[in-house]
């Protein structure tokens, strides 16, 4: 199977590689383990079960986040009853219109607790009916913390990775969005971070909802081996291969970088023109799976590099 990576070069999946993967990510069950009693880990989801309906408790987001709630922010984050399933409650987030950024909206990092290398991340989304898409936005993913990258930087500066997704308007038909992967890691191309997108994309639309699944695999430090891959609803829309997430063994996947604004910098550009709610529930990390491990990761969907500059 030939595989498109972000550096234009193509290659074909390595069975020796593969054989030896296998055997590292079997030791890296055995060996790391997330688990906290506070904040989303391994074996301990985020849903918002018992939090009281109305503005995000401060308390309750502790716990829930194992950090504390951004002051600037706290306007935007509800608690409702979810209206397509009563039976489950959602964080409403508020993004403000003419406004782009993590302050018009939500951004900030929940540490998982613990440490792994080879981590599952999955969330539910929520987009209103007719949505204000703006020219796109940033959603959560998995990350390293502390050096977990974002806001135009060079790449000597930081030795991890972030892992977020966006929904690009400006890349869709009418009325939707291009779902997509956006990447700091030691190697990227732009300042501002890389974007990759599968072939055929992936658009999402208001109304809808979408369960997002997210596998990170780190690799060696310093080794372009690591790998991203993503699904949403089920069908895949990225697969990253042959990628280094790390330059040094201390970095590991110990974060979620909970991201839900919109930008882009350019408000006039990127900014919805009203108030937009978009609702997050049932996040979930877990540790890979024998499926996972017995699957080849470049089979699951064909990816294709998108290069171009955030302002673009």
């Amino acid at each position: 199977m030939e595989i498109i990576l972000n550096k234009g070069q193509n290659t074909n999946y390595n069975h020796e590689k593969s054989n030896r993967f296998g055997k590292t990510l079997l030791l890296m069950i055995f060996l790391q383990t997330i688990h906290t009693n506070s904040g989303l880990s391994v074996g301990n989801d985020v849903n918002f079960a018992s939090d009281t309906v109305g503005l995000y408790d401060k308390d309750q987001f502790k716990v829930d986040w194992n950090t504390s709630e951004p002051s600037s922010q706290s306007s935007h984050f509800m608690i409702n009853t979810d209206p397509q399933n009563t039976n489950q409650k959602v964080l409403n987030v508020t993004c403000l219109a003419n406004q782009v950024g993590g302050g018009a909206g939500m951004a900030f990092i929940g540490p998982l607790g613990g440490q792994a290398d080879y981590l599952n991340l999955q969330y539910d989304i929520t987009f209103p009916e007719n949505i204000d898409f703006g020219k796109g936005g940033k959603m959560p993913g998995l990350t390293s913390e502390p050096d977990s990258p974002s806001g135009c930087i060079d790449n000597d500066s930081f030795d991890g990775f972030s892992a977020r997704f966006m929904w690009r308007a400006d890349e869709a038909p009418a009325g939707q969005a291009l779902l997509q992967g956006y990447i700091y890691n030691p190697e990227k191309i732009e300042d501002c971070g890389d974007y990759y997108s599968s072939n055929p994309p992936y658009y999402i639309e208001g109304g809808q909802s979408y369960t997002i699944l997210q596998q990170v695999y780190l690799g060696d430090p310093g080794i372009s081996n690591g790998y991203i891959l993503a699904w949403a609803n089920g069908t895949p829309f990225l697969n990253i291969s042959n990628i280094m997430l790390r330059r040094s063994p201390d970095i590991h996947v110990d974060a979620i970088h909970m991201s839900l604004f919109y930008g882009g910098s350019d408000a006039e550009e990127w900014a919805p023109k009203t108030d937009q709610h978009i609702a997050l529930t049932n996040f979930t990390v877990s540790s890979p799976t024998e499926n996972d491990m017995k699957s080849n990761p470049l089979d699951v969907a064909t990816t294709q590099y998108l290069r171009k500059r955030q302002s673009a």
